[in-house]
Parts: structure tokens; sequence; C-alpha cells
């Protein structure tokens, strides 16, 4: 699994290249081979997700409960059912009581606007109370970069931390993207059992976090795949293909927003 998804940091670090140094300065955007570098690339990154989930599909009978729990979070399709997704195998499946989901900001968005991050409460218990996320437990997280924290252990390593999550929580999970910014925070409260937690439940916690990071990379691509079928169907079809001005030469093409890395079709007439 660490070498398929080095794998897909080089396909999706070559995405982003290709987005800022090619597709937004000129309207040649084709691969070495004359392939529409457009479609060429996210070919090969769904090409690698496609074989992570196999990967996960074919993990052994001793993790088979990982297995299903791993595959429920890797299928989901967009954030919402992500979100929803977490909710319900951590208060269903593993019995954890007071979960509480951040995400960044600039996630759902082609542009970042902010690296803030944002509760997203489970929709049977909306009326929760989010804790405080202290710039100070943000610093120590991203200078640490551990998957999974025991919150008792870092309340005396953070200076500044809410004390409602030392009282009523017991880890922080941490997903990352490939940049090392922190994709996804998870606090766990206590088992519905009361029981505590042991290194076993631990492990399956730090598991499913590492889980996260790829499923979302999933529902950022399939966004980005959404957005350029759209745009290449309004070249294709609302577009004409065959213009006819006398004297002059038409031709349309599909780019990147320079600003905000969103697909547009532009139409050149010399």
């Amino acid at each position: 699994m660490a070498i398929v998804e080095e794998i897909y940091k080089f396909r999706n670090g070559h995405w982003q290249f290709v987005q800022k140094y090619i597709m937004a300065n000129t309207k040649y955007a084709k691969a070495t081979g004359g392939t529409p570098i457009i479609s060429w690339i996210p070919n090969q990154i769904k090409a690698v997700l496609e074989f992570i989930k196999i990967i996960i599909e074919n993990i052994s009978q001793i993790g088979e409960i990982k297995n299903d729990l791993a595959k429920q979070i890797f299928n989901s399709s967009n954030l919402s059912e992500l979100v929803n997704n977490i909710y319900n195998l951590f208060s269903n499946d593993i019995e954890i009581i007071d979960i509480q989901i951040f995400i960044p900001e600039w996630f759902d968005k082609f542009k970042e606007t902010s690296k803030k991050l944002i509760y997203h409460p489970n929709k049977q218990n909306v009326d929760t109370t989010p804790f405080k996320i202290t710039p100070e437990l943000i610093k120590f997280i991203l200078k640490t970069k551990e998957s999974i924290y025991d919150i008792q252990d870092i309340s005396n390593k953070v200076t500044n931390i809410d004390p409602n999550l030392t009282k009523k929580s017991n880890f922080i999970l941490v997903s990352y993207n490939e940049e090392n910014e922190i994709i996804a925070l998870i606090i766990i409260g206590q088992k519905l059992s009361e029981k505590k937690y042991t290194k076993e439940d631990s492990q399956l916690l730090k598991t499913l976090s590492n889980q996260i990071t790829p499923a979302m990379q999933k529902i950022k691509q399939i966004r980005l795949n959404g957005e350029i079928e759209i745009a290449q169907k309004i070249q294709s079809e609302i577009i004409p293909q065959n213009h006819v001005i006398p004297n002059c030469t038409t031709s349309a093409d599909l780019e990147v927003s320079p600003s905000t890395h969103e697909p547009l079709t532009t139409l050149t007439m010399t």
C-alpha cells in the first residue's frame, strides 16, 4: 500500500505541475505522444486509485473487520457521504460516542481559501457543540505529524487546549495529504461500553485514519473528473466544431483557469 501511495503522490504531483506550468500557459495541452494531457494524467491517477481499491479488497482474512470498514470509507463518492460513513462506522460498528469530524475549508474547492478546520456534525446529532481546536494544538500536530494522539498525553505538551477536549475525549485521529497538510481531524470519545481502549483498538483507529487520506483524494479526483467532463461536453456539443466565417479561422480549446484551476472552454478567432 505504501508503494502504491507513493505512485499516487507522483501522479498527482505531475498533474499539479501540468495544470500550473502547461495548461495555464498554452493551448497545446498535449502529452509527449500527442495524447490530450487533460485526460491522460487523470486516467493514470484513476488507475492507481483502482489498484488501491484492489489492495484493500485483498487484505488478509485476519484483517477482515478492518477491510470491511476501510472499504466503506474508501467507497465514499463525495465529502458528505464520507463524513456520514465515518460517523456510522465509529458509532455503530466500533461503538464509540462523542465523535467530531473536522475538515479544512479549502478541501471542497479548487482554490485554497482557508486552512481553517470546519466542524462537520453528525446528521443524527446536529446540536453537538464542537470542541475548540486551538492554534497551539494545530501547531503541535503539524510539528509531530502522527496519525493518532492520546489526548491525555498531548494535554501535557500543548499549552493551550480546550479543557472539554481533555475531559470528554480519548484520541485525536489526523490524516494528511501529500503536502503534509491536515486533511481530516477526528475527535474520538469514550466507548459505549465505557471500557478502556486496548492496543488493538488503537491500531484499528490508526488503520482507519490512514484510509481516510486516499478516500478524500479519490473524492477530489471524482469531482475534478466531473468538472472536466462538463467542460469537454460544452466544448464538443455546445460550441460548434466547424465554424464558417469568411476570412476567419476559429478554434475551441479546453483550458484550466490559472487563478482558480477550474476547467474552462475558450473560443479563438484569427
